[in-house]
Formats: structure tokens, C-alpha cells, sequence
């Protein structure tokens, strides 16, 4: 074996790290016949330190590095995990949808929301007539939004379900409804939320799966590429900044202080609609809060909320020029219907 003189620096390094890790530093002064142990020591913590400057890694502590490794083992599998949990998450619910309507004639979009399939509450007979004249309406195109499903199974008020339709009853009637709406997305909201927070499946993607329908998350963009003319759209189905005296507070501000600068914002769940037309940058935009078909709600009333009704917005667009046109009636989806045929002869 040779001497430690006969060493180069990088040799004696090499040893050093070789045999620092849990090893006394005495067995190896003795063992290469140092007589000057310290400044043997300077040295190579020197060369070290440039070392793991070159590297610009970490010096560990003697034993440190066989103690990490099963964390940095672990800790490595997880971030693999996170990168193929979030790529199918993607795959499932998005935030950004461009949907493409090749058309030389008006169409319109419906944005209904707040469902609640299930509650003892909601009119289901008229959202099954809404239904059915959205989805054979020709040129009429929607997008569901948040808390289609009553879904009353979050431990603090699950005591409010009362008499309300079984949780898989529910997704049950949640599917044939959209069968018969044909919506192009159907959006998260807090109460189908709550599926995937306690049981950790996400049943309202399930659905849109299976029937070929974008499922989008609580807030989305979306595009609306009709004819020759784009329409940015944003909802959200709950926001800051809301005002009982000024319903479209909230929309307002989202276009100041959100993501998207969109044409037309949607903000959902507080079933009390609204809607206005605003200018931003000289260019007119529509604010909507969109009503629900929810229209007996106890709770609500017994914190002293009302004007819970029936709203579905309706906004046409023309495809050769950059134009829309809120419908008026929120609640009068029939008439919205016969205005679309008409505008489309």
C-alpha cells in the first residue's frame, strides 16, 4: 500500500471521502503514517469545499447521507407520483376548453348552473323541459356549470339531506339529464367537489366520460371559436367580492383582478341571478350570476337569504362579425329557443 505522501491530492480526497462516512479519521491518519494529522485535515476540507462549490452540492455530516437516503428514496418516487397523478388529473378535468362551432348562422350558448339534482327543492320538471328543449334546439349549444348534484354527504350538513334523494341516485339522474341536455362541457362545483374530497373518486368525470363531455374544474376558460370570431368566456363557480346590493360585483371584479380577460363572466352559487353589460378597454363585456332551478331552499331562507329563482343565461353570437346578444328573460328558456330558430332562417 503507499504511502500517504505518495498520494496525489485527488487520491487523498478520494480516501478521505471513501472513508470518512462512519469511520474514525484517526485509523486513517495512522494507517498512511501521518505525522501532522491537522493540517493534513486543512487540506483536503479544503479541496472538499472547492469541490462542492464545482458541484454545488451539499457537505453532509458523517453518516448523514446513508441516514437521507431512504427520505430522498421516497421523496423522489413521490414527485414520479405527483407527475403521473396531475397528467391524469389534466386528462379528466381541465381549466382551459376551446370548443369550435363551424356555423355561417347564429348560435347561442346556455350557461345553466346550479342544478342540485336530488334536493327535495329543486323543480325537476321544469329542469327536465329545459333540458330537453336545450338539447333539440338546433344551433343551441351548453355548458353546465357547478353543483349540478345536491349531494349532501359533507359531515358538517349532512344532517340537511333530510328527504333528499340518495347520493347514487343522484349521479344516476345527473346522467340521463345531461343526455337530454347534450351539454359540449359540465363544470365542478363545491357540492360535487365533496365526492372526490371524502370518497376520492371523481364521479361527476366519470359521467362526462362516458357520455364524451369535457369536464371542466370550478373555474375555466373557455374559447368559443364561432365562424369566423373568437368569444372568451370565464365562470367561476364561487368568488370573492360579492355584494347583496350589487349582484355583479363579483363578475367585475374577476375581470380586474382574475386570469382571463373575457367577453362574457359567468360567477355561479348564490342562485340569485344578474346580469350586465359592461365596457372594459372600449369593448362591451356581459357580467352574469346565474340563478338555480333550486327554488325552495330552507336554509337559505332561514339565514335570511332571498330571490333564489330560476336563471339560465343565454348570450347568442354571430360568426362573420364580432357580435352577441344577452337574452333578457333569464327564465324564459322557451322564448330563447324560438329566437334563435327565428334569428337562424
Amino acid at each position: 500500500m503507499p504511502t500517504w505522501g505518495q498520494l496525489t491530492e485527488s487520491e487523498r480526497v478520494q480516501v478521505t471521502l471513501d472513508r470518512v462516512n462512519g469511520t474514525d479519521l484517526n485509523e486513517i491518519w495512522a494507517q498512511y503514517n501521518i505525522t501532522n494529522p491537522e493540517s493534513a485535515a486543512r487540506r483536503i476540507r479544503g479541496r472538499i469545499n472547492t469541490l462542492r462549490q464545482q458541484l454545488n452540492v451539499s457537505s453532509p455530516e458523517p453518516g448523514q447521507a446513508a441516514e437521507n437516503e431512504p427520505v430522498q428514496r421516497m421523496l423522489n418516487a413521490f414527485i414520479q407520483y405527483q407527475h403521473a397523478i396531475n397528467a391524469i388529473r389534466s386528462e379528466r378535468v381541465v381549466d382551459n376548453l376551446d370548443i369550435t362551432i363551424h356555423d355561417d348562422k347564429p348560435t347561442a350558448f346556455a350557461f345553466p348552473a346550479d342544478w342540485h339534482v336530488g334536493a327535495t327543492g329543486t323543480d325537476h320538471e321544469l329542469l327536465i323541459e329545459h333540458c330537453e328543449m336545450m338539447g333539440r334546439t338546433v344551433g343551441l349549444h351548453t355548458i353546465i356549470g357547478g353543483d349540478i348534484i345536491e349531494n349532501m354527504i359533507h359531515p358538517k350538513i349532512v344532517e340537511q339531506s333530510g328527504a333528499d334523494m340518495p347520493p347514487d341516485a343522484q349521479y344516476e339522474v345527473v346522467a340521463y339529464l345531461m343526455g337530454l341536455a347534450k351539454p359540449d362541457a359540465v363544470a365542478h362545483g363545491n357540492h360535487s367537489d365533496w365526492t372526490m374530497q371524502f370518497a376520492g373518486v371523481d364521479m361527476l368525470a366519470e359521467i362526462a366520460g362516458e357520455q364524451n363531455v369535457v369536464c371542466t374544474a370550478d373555474g375555466a376558460e373557455i374559447g368559443l371559436h364561432v365562424g369566423k370570431q373568437l368569444y372568451t368566456v370565464y365562470r367561476q363557480h364561487k368568488y370573492k367580492y360579492n355584494s347583496s346590493f350589487n349582484l355583479t360585483h363579483s363578475v367585475k371584479r374577476l375581470w380586474e383582478m382574475g386570469i382571463c380577460d373575457f367577453d362574457i363572466g359567468i360567477v355561479e352559487h348564490h342562485h340569485v341571478p344578474a346580469m350586465e353589460p359592461f365596457y372594459k378597454h372600449a369593448k362591451l363585456r356581459y357580467a352574469i350570476r346565474t340563478g338555480t332551478y333550486k327554488t325552495r331552499d330552507d336554509w337559505a331562507r332561514r339565514q335570511g337569504f332571498f330571490g333564489v329563482r330560476v336563471g339560465v343565461p343565454i348570450v347568442f353570437l354571430w360568426p362573420n362579425e364580432w357580435r352577441m346578444q344577452l337574452w333578457p328573460a333569464m327564465d324564459d328558456v322557451a322564448g330563447a329557443c324560438k329566437y334563435l330558430e327565428y334569428l337562424r332562417q
